[in-house]
């Protein structure tokens, strides 16, 4: 391959994502995830002197060691995903991230040095995530972020799937439930009715503790 991918961490471990691609003028990191594992980690400075960061999605073990990038790196992350990590960072009382973020937008794409990188709007937890396509000296890499189908965006992957960026040379996935069983996975809708239900039976106060970002899952809440 012309290009040059390294997996510096995720593969071991869920979370914590870090890859690295290379060309021949240009370096790009996606995601710089903290591991879920609350171990600290610092970055090399090799890895602070990359051209830009994609992060896939506002979740911390994606995007939690954007502390450790210079301020002058672009980051390139979905606009709503960006308020969403800044406004929790407000309510816990930690600085706001001083990045030079930039805005990516569903199917539109952007160049990183001689690099065209093509997000892709997907189902996650996580409000605002993307999957992104990085072509190359003649080559396809295809990163799925994290993504699922049980969703109340479901229909992102249906569309997603019924015109995928094919064909890709390297698909480097998200593999969480790659060990599990294939038993059904419960979806927003069957959350919704079992809240319903629970309500119904319950005389006393009903108590929703849940991820203040899990915006799909409030959505349940409220519906």
């Amino acid at each position: 391959m012309s290009i040059k991918l390294t997996v510096h961490r995720g593969t071991n471990e869920i979370g914590g994502n870090c890859v690295e691609l290379v060309s021949l003028n240009t370096r790009l990191l996606l995601d710089v995830g903290q591991p879920l594992s609350g171990e600290e980690i610092i970055l090399d400075d090799d890895l602070k002197k990359v051209d830009a960061v994609v992060i896939s999605h506002p979740h911390q073990d994606h995007f939690g060691l954007l502390e450790q990038i210079p301020a002058s790196t672009p980051v390139f992350m979905g606009e709503t995903g960006v308020k969403l990590i800044q406004s929790t960072r407000l309510f816990m009382g930690q600085p706001l991230f001083q990045n030079d973020f930039r805005p990516i937008v569903d199917r539109e794409p952007f160049m990183v040095g001689d690099l065209t990188v093509t997000p892709y709007l997907v189902d996650h937890s996580a409000f605002d995530s993307y999957a992104v396509l990085v072509e190359g000296d003649g080559e396809r890499i295809f990163y799925t972020g994290d993504f699922r189908m049980h969703g109340r965006k479901k229909s992102l992957m249906e569309k997603f799937l019924s015109d995928p960026p094919s064909p890709v040379d390297v698909l480097v996935t998200e593999g969480t439930m790659l060990d599990r069983t294939n038993q059904e996975t419960p979806s927003e809708g069957d959350a919704e009715q079992a809240m319903v239900d629970l309500l119904l039976k319950t005389e006393g106060a009903a108590f929703l503790i849940c991820s203040a970002q899990n915006l799909d899952r409030l959505v349940t809440a409220f519906r």
